[in-house]
């Protein structure tokens, strides 16, 4: 792992058992899975935080083949948790467990790439 790198296109992305291919120049956002919530303040002045899970997520713009993108559309159309993982540019991977793709609609082919949303747990491999 490089402590320099710290931007660039991921170098692989596997989700649903398909290896696909992050499109050239189009950066991964990642968010990953823990515990958090709002701070509060009790009546004699002492802070408190809550501690709700939240789920991990992976937004990237893939460049996909027709039988690639059919087999996304099966993979979200099927509501089933698949599993699957990227590397970052610095060669840092991270596993994707229990996601599904959380697109607002059905995913879209534009000109040979899919903007994809994946939520699930994200865990640093």
């Amino acid at each position: 792992m490089s402590k320099f790198i710290r931007g660039g296109v991921p170098r692989e992305l596997n989700f649903a058992g398909l290896d696909l291919h992050p499109a050239e120049g189009e950066q991964i956002t990642f968010m990953l899975s823990g515990r958090g919530g709002p701070a509060h303040i009790a009546g004699d002045g002492d802070i408190y935080g809550e501690s709700n899970p939240f789920l991990g997520g992976v937004n990237q713009v893939v460049s996909v083949s027709d039988d690639e993108f059919k087999a996304l559309v099966d993979a979200q159309s099927s509501g089933e948790a698949q599993n699957g993982y990227f590397t970052t540019a610095a060669g840092v991977t991270f596993n994707i467990l229990k996601g599904k793709i959380a697109n607002d609609g059905p995913l879209e082919l534009d000109n040979g790439t899919v903007s994809l949303e994946i939520r699930g747990n994200v865990e640093e491999q």
